[in-house]
Formats: structure tokens, C-alpha cells, sequence
């Protein structure tokens, strides 16, 4: 988010910022207008000069603070001179920024449980140029598309990719965040090998 500059600008970075904070506490139901225009430092009435209701609130919030964000970076800043490596050095960059936004899952707990996932939908809309733009690299380093399954649909795999990486996260949170016998510090590597190859030893091996 570029700094803000005006003073409308600081008001509603104020407001984003403030309602952020009491999401994550208190989550969508639990929070109120009034309580964010006070942690924000203004008056209540003030806030609607900037948002027209508490929904769109919560999806300036999702949209900042948001995991897709950090989805469509490591999508479109991979390198990679084969299909496994463009898709490792993704999932090493998505992971380095989930594990920086540990607060944006939380967040997608709230769109997901409370909201029914409405505003996650759109973020997910957003960074669809970024996937598509991915595939296309992807099924460019793929001789004749043989070294990728053909009968998966593009939109299949990159949900697969995303999924399989938050899902990490989300049971890190869930399970014990503190045990390390749930963590590994290659489980990057392991997750890409299982999401390219399965969990299966290979025959040549």
C-alpha cells in the first residue's frame, strides 16, 4: 500500500488500520462502526465519509492485508528454467510471504466462517491475471505440454498450488504453532515434491 499523503488519505489508512486490528480480535460480527471510527480517532459519523458501510470496510481490509496479495507477488516474480523449478521458486516465495502475513490467514478465517467467503472471492478475482500469466509460463517451458498433466484444468492446478501451501500455514496455526516435530525447515521442498510428484516413492528410486 503506497503511503498516504493527503489528509482523506491518512483518515482512511487510519480507518483500514484500526479495523484490521479489531477484526483480527473480535472478528466481522463482533466488531461495530463505532467501535473502529474510535480506534481510529475520529468521530463516528466521520467514518462514512470514507466507507459506506462496515462490508466495505472489510473488503479494503482483505484487499490490503489479504493473502492474495502475497499470491500474485510470488506468481509473477518466479524464475525458473523448467517447469519444477518456476514452480519451486514460486512456492519458496509465497511461503517466505505467508510467513511474514501470519494475521492475513486469520483474516481469511474471518471472510470464510463469517462472511461465507464473499470478499475472499473477489481478492481471488484480482490476482487472476497473475495466474493466468503463470500458467502461460508454466505450459512455455513444457515441450508440447508433456510435462504437465493434460487433462487438469489450468485453474485446477493453480487452486491446487495455492491450497496446498496455505494449508501449511493454517494447521501450523490450528495444530501447534510451537511443536517441532510439526515443523521442518525444508518443508517447502517437501510440500513442492509432493504437489509435482505425489507422496509416493518413484519407481527409479
Amino acid at each position: 500500500m503506497n503511503p498516504p499523503t493527503t489528509q482523506g488519505e491518512q483518515t482512511r489508512a487510519a480507518i483500514i488500520e484500526a479495523a484490521h486490528g479489531l477484526f483480527l480480535q473480535q472478528g466481522y460480527n463482533g466488531t461495530g462502526m463505532r467501535q473502529i471510527a474510535q480506534a481510529a480517532g475520529i468521530q463516528p459519523a466521520s467514518i462514512y465519509n470514507h466507507f459506506t458501510n462496515k462490508e466495505a470496510i472489510f473488503a479494503e481490509v482483505a484487499k490490503e492485508y489479504g493473502i492474495y496479495q502475497a499470491y500474485a507477488e510470488a506468481l509473477s516474480q518466479a524464475t525458473g528454467d523448467t517447469v519444477a523449478d518456476l514452480i519451486a521458486d514460486q512456492a519458496r516465495r509465497f511461503a517466505a510471504g505467508l510467513a511474514q502475513r501470519a494475521d492475513d490467514l486469520r483474516i481469511l478465517f474471518v471472510d470464510v466462517v463469517e462472511l461465507d467467503g464473499q470478499t475472499s472471492r473477489a481478492a481471488f478475482e484480482q490476482a487472476m491475471p497473475f495466474m493466468v500469466e503463470f500458467m502461460q509460463r508454466l505450459y512455455a517451458l513444457a515441450p508440447d505440454g508433456q510435462a504437465l498433466v493434460d487433462d487438469i484444468p489450468p485453474p485446477t492446478l493453480m487452486r491446487a498450488l495455492l491450497g496446498m501451501f496455505v494449508s501449511y500455514f493454517m494447521t501450523q496455526l490450528v495444530l501447534a504453532p510451537d511443536d517441532p516435530a510439526l515443523s521442518d525447515e525444508r518443508w517447502v521442498e517437501h510440500f513442492t515434491r509432493i504437489f509435482l510428484y505425489g507422496a509416493l516413492r518413484r519407481p527409479e528410486e
